[in-house]
């Protein structure tokens, strides 16, 4: 066998062993805001960062859709119709972000503005017996500077939350 043969093989065989032992992680954005029914920009921006954040720390990362909620009830449904499918989509993980806006939040639902989140609840669940694994929250703490109130902030926002859930991964 060639060099160039034995090195894809080596190679191949890295992939499939990596990709075997990666953690299946499911997301679920669960919005709450007074002032909209919605999904807010701001809250797919949350989403997408989560997920970004997620897959380039080496998890497969797959997500139920994003939803608006105005009582805890129905924050219940949501969650639970997301671990349901966690456990059809055969995830190890499944985490549910609860996004609170504050009742002065712009009008404008398709606008991207980290001033306009309150805090940002978190919860990881293990998919198999649907017990709690852990729960944090993050809070935007004061005004936010003008050039930071944007897509970038709201990830950079959502960056350092997904640190706090990744030592929780790793546990």
């Amino acid at each position: 066998m060639s060099g160039k043969k034995l090195f894809m093989l080596i190679a191949l065989a890295f992939a499939a062993l990596v990709s075997v032992n990666a953690s299946v992680i499911s997301l679920q954005i669960i919005q709450h805001d007074s002032t909209q029914d919605e999904v807010r920009g701001t809250s797919y921006a949350i989403e997408n960062a989560m997920f970004d954040f997620l897959f380039d720390k080496g998890f497969i990362v797959t997500n139920s859709p994003t939803a608006a909620s105005f009582d805890e009830r129905e924050d219940s449904v949501i969650c639970n119709r997301g671990l349901a499918d966690a456990k059809i989509g055969m995830c190890d993980v499944f985490i549910v972000l609860t996004a609170d806006y504050k009742d002065s939040a712009s009008q404008n639902p398709q606008g991207i503005f980290l001033s306009i989140i309150n805090q940002v609840h978190w919860e990881m669940f293990d998919v198999s017996t649907g017990g709690s694994l852990a729960k944090g929250k993050s809070e935007v703490v004061g005004e936010v500077p003008f050039k930071k109130d944007n897509e970038h902030g709201v990830s950079q926002f959502v960056r350092d939350m997904a640190e706090d859930i990744l030592v929780s991964l790793r546990r």
